[in-house]
């Protein structure tokens, strides 16, 4: 395997994740207008649960449950990137993860207007580029190493103890992402009285 065919994973699962999150504003439009009222009262909600008296612990718990889900991401691509044909189901995945940001983010952006979207530049995208380039590093790996279990001739321990460690990066850019989401989004709810 060669240097160049990591890079170019790396590059088409970016651009499924910007696809994905493209289709996920789409496909809100897309939705009938009662679902996309309904969801815009489930943010209206989630966002008035967050500037009660517990916030910093409402946003503590967010975060601490956005990077628990990312994991479980990385663990499921883990575990495909042991089957050697589950490169689809890692696309797939990915795709998945990518179009739920997208909805999310429309949905707050149609529910409070300019103040959603200036929320969303500042509370919610900073921390979810992180997050999301975690899980596409965990993808790319993933299906790399699957493709190295098939036609590699190198050592199979080397290219484990390397596949953990690039999963372990993964991780820890997540703690990261979610150390981040505290941090941004006290402040981007203090300076965006979303109501």
């Amino acid at each position: 395997m060669y240097a160049g065919s990591v890079y170019t994973t790396l590059i088409f699962y970016s651009l499924l994740f910007a696809c994905g999150m493209l289709v996920g504003v789409i496909g809100y439009f897309a939705l009938p207008a009662w679902m996309r009222y309904d969801v815009a009262t489930n943010i209206v909600v989630l966002i008035h649960a967050l500037h009660s008296n517990a916030v910093v612990h409402s946003i503590g718990k967010a975060a601490f449950w956005d990077a628990f889900y990312g994991m479980l991401f990385i663990l499921l691509f883990w575990v495909l990137g042991h089957i050697p044909i589950a490169t689809p189901l890692i696309v797939f995945f990915l795709f998945l993860r990518a179009l739920s940001l997208g909805l999310a983010i429309t949905g707050m952006i149609y529910a409070f207007g300019l103040q959603g979207a200036g929320f969303d530049l500042l509370g919610v995208l900073p921390w979810n580029i992180l997050s999301g380039g975690a899980v596409v590093l965990s993808a790319s790996v993933a299906t790399q190493f699957t493709r190295q279990q098939l036609f590699s001739r190198a050592p199979a321990m080397r290219r484990y103890l390397a596949y953990c460690a690039l999963h372990s990066m993964s991780i820890s850019i997540l703690f990261l992402s979610g150390w981040l989401q505290v941090q941004v989004m006290e402040r981007a709810l203090s300076v965006f009285s979303l109501s």
